[in-house]
């Protein structure tokens, strides 16, 4: 019996073979011991792991305990933990945290120093040009150290197809 025979007895188990293929294990079985104690070890063991395996529950049974369970609770008061209590504030303080909050937003804006004209561009650091195999298209790595951005993009447009300077 080799490995190919194990398979073929594992399959006949399972009834996973023609009618064909399942006379040809038959055979196998009545012909050699090996081959029959085999299957007779693999039935053991399928009937050995069905003993030991857990009960599947109903799980109709088990919804239908979970909604009497909710049922029965829910005309009950939940209180909750002990230390579990629900801080109130007077509606005055949560009216002056709300005007804080905006006071704080406006005046960190009012801080900020306003925009003279179009926006600024930061000034241009080393631009490098890169090879590719795409045709007329100008690959450009630009690298602004002072924020530590570096940006990568290829453009097929003929106007970046020079290098920038």
């Amino acid at each position: 019996m080799n490995a190919a025979d194990r398979i073929q007895i594992e399959a006949y188990l399972d009834r996973e073979l023609s009618a064909e293929d399942a006379q040809a294990v038959e055979t196998l079985l009545r012909n050699d011991t090996e081959a029959a104690q085999y299957k007779t070890q693999i039935e053991a063991t399928r009937v050995a792991l069905a003993e030991s395996a857990p009960p599947i529950p109903d799980l109709d049974q088990e919804w239908q305990s979970i909604a009497e369970k909710l049922n029965s609770n829910s005309g009950a008061e939940d209180e909750g933990p002990a230390s579990a209590k629900t801080i109130a504030f007077p509606v005055w303080v949560s009216g002056l945290a709300a005007v804080l909050v905006v006071g704080l937003f406006f005046a960190a804006s009012m801080n900020r120093p306003a925009a003279s004209g179009p926006l600024e561009v930061a000034q241009q650091e080393p631009i490098e040009l890169i090879e590719t195999t795409i045709e007329n298209a100008s690959p450009v790595i630009y690298i602004d150290e002072a924020s530590g951005w570096t940006v990568v993009w290829v453009s097929e447009d003929s106007a970046l197809s020079e290098p920038i300077i």
